[in-house]
């Protein structure tokens, strides 16, 4: 099956990205040009990184997985075809978010990812809604709390025991 350019992009998409300036897409952030071309943004370490964390989080099928910064879906997207979990990938950015759906639309787990905007400061989940949650975006030194706070809220007792037995050395 061969895929157009206008499969993936609207005509009025297509228009917008002609219509900035060299000057322009230089002084726009990374991210932002990632949405705007919907690149999937992989993370530091890519695909390898991943499939170490998903083996030594022991992330299965029964697994539900936050995305936390998921930017256009990458992590999202490879922990579903991996593991055929269910992700729910969130990010602040709407055309981030806009653009995994879009992606999603093409992809054969679609059934199994969500994706949602959605701050990490305030999730609009209740308690141990996830098994794992996973935040591979780069956070700042002064986000460090809230991060703890969100995964102790949101990861069962059940996955905390486990994974403590699991870090903990023989």
């Amino acid at each position: 099956m061969k895929v157009s350019p206008y499969d993936y992009y609207s005509h009025d998409e297509i228009k917008k990205i002609r219509s900035f300036t060299e000057d322009e897409i230089n002084r726009m952030s990374y991210v932002k040009f990632i949405s705007l071309i919907k690149e999937v943004n992989k993370p530091p370490g890519g695909l390898s990184y991943l499939l170490r964390l998903i083996r030594m989080m022991g992330i299965s099928e029964r697994s539900s997985v936050l995305d936390v910064g998921c930017n256009t879906g990458y992590v999202s997207f490879e922990l579903s075809h991996f593991t055929k979990c269910k992700v729910v990938g969130i990010d602040i950015d709407k055309d981030m978010i806009r653009t995994a759906n879009k992606i999603k639309k093409f992809d054969s787990f679609k059934k199994r990812i969500v994706f949602k905007v959605a701050d990490a400061k305030n999730l609009p989940f209740a308690s141990n809604t996830f098994d794992f949650i996973m935040d591979l975006s780069e956070k700042h030194e002064e986000e460090l709390d809230t991060k703890e706070k969100y995964v102790s809220e949101n990861v069962s007792e059940k996955k905390k025991e486990r994974r403590r037995k699991r870090e903990t050395p023989l």
